[in-house]
């Protein structure tokens, strides 16, 4: 009986390391996810950030569209919480099947994004499709 208890007194202490060291580096990380539907395709949607300093929206599929876009737009402020700038930037894929990344970034580590978004489209002949709603994030 004592053997057991050594044993689970053991493992609560691994199990209480590993979220207490695995705990800060994930504590930023959010992501959001839709699709999309066009011509009878699929498309998928994300929009990524791994800290608050940078995010990532992409649209893809396996099926070739005519075009694939991503925007993805970001609130920065400083440490103070002023607003210093709305960054944005479009990603758009018109050869194969990838919207590439549309990437933002904060002028400097000290700032952070505050409220992020993006919008997703397709574009196969002649239909066209939008994610119904932005995905967003919020810190």
């Amino acid at each position: 009986m004592k053997k057991n208890k050594k044993i689970s007194a053991a493992l609560a202490a691994i199990l209480l390391l590993v979220s207490i060291t695995a705990g800060p580096f994930s504590a930023y990380a959010k992501s959001a996810f839709g699709s999309i539907t066009c011509a009878g395709q699929g498309a998928s949607c994300s929009l990524i950030s791994d800290n608050k300093n940078i995010a990532n929206a992409k649209t893809t599929s396996f099926y070739a569209f005519d075009s694939l876009s991503a925007y993805v737009l970001g609130c920065e402020v400083d440490k103070n919480g002023t607003v210093v700038r709305y960054k944005g930037i479009t990603a758009r894929d018109k050869t194969d099947k990838n919207s590439g990344d549309a990437i933002i970034n904060t002028l400097s580590s000290t700032n952070k994004f505050e409220n992020i978004t993006s919008v997703h489209g397709v574009v196969k002949g002649s239909s066209e499709a939008v994610l119904n709603k932005p995905l967003e994030l919020h810190w």
